[in-house]
């Protein structure tokens, strides 16, 4: 019995493409991780409210220096992921009123050495810095009744070569770390200052 083989050699213009495929996607850099929003833990505080309502006071510029419409979640968002996740409304009360004042985070540039010298160091040549500001009000009928309100700062440097990754990763620590504060002060201050409204 004689079996036939048939060899069928590339396109030579077909395998350079398949060649040159194979290295991008060799040489591709790492999906971006998901890293999700800020999380918040503990029982929602209930308050004798019909609805929450919030005002945006911060307009971000969305340009240079400021850097808060680049990360992953915006300080703003957070703030309303925060709202969401420990403020409840029931009974038939006034309402909540969430003012975000400031949500910012801008970039400064760091001196770093330049020259001969420069590439043969890994510096800190950026520096963030970044604020929440937040006040909760309670409006009866005709005006604010009760108030509570928070600001909190941070300030984090990152090296020359860092990743787009490890970049993202620095902006959701700092985050994480900002609100976990919020979460503090403005839950102590809701049931200290708008006492007569929690249930």
């Amino acid at each position: 019995m004689h079996i036939s083989t048939t060899a069928r050699l590339l396109n030579p213009a077909r395998a350079l493409a398949i060649a040159l495929t194979v290295v991008v996607a060799a040489c591709a850099s790492p999906s971006t991780p998901d890293l999700g929003p800020v999380k918040f833990t503990g029982q929602p505080i209930r308050l004798n409210a019909t609805a929450i309502e919030f005002v945006d006071q911060y307009r971000p510029p969305v340009a240079a220096p400021n850097v808060d419409h680049l990360m992953p979640q915006a300080p703003a968002a957070a703030v309303r992921t925060w709202a969401a996740a420990r403020l409840q409304t029931g009974g038939t009360g006034g309402r909540i009123r969430v003012t975000i004042i400031d949500a910012s985070v801008v970039a400064v540039k760091l001196p770093v050495r330049t020259g001969i010298a420069g590439p043969f160091y890994n510096e800190q040549d950026t520096r963030y810095d970044a604020a929440i500001e937040v006040s909760v009000e309670f409006l009866g009928t005709t005006q604010v009744q009760n108030a509570a309100r928070t600001r909190v700062v941070r300030s984090r440097t990152v090296a020359e070569d860092i990743s787009i990754n490890d970049r993202n990763q620095v902006w959701h620590d700092m985050l994480q770390s900002m609100m976990d504060d919020v979460d503090a002060q403005l839950s102590a201050g809701v049931r200290q200052y708008l006492a007569p409204v929690v249930l």
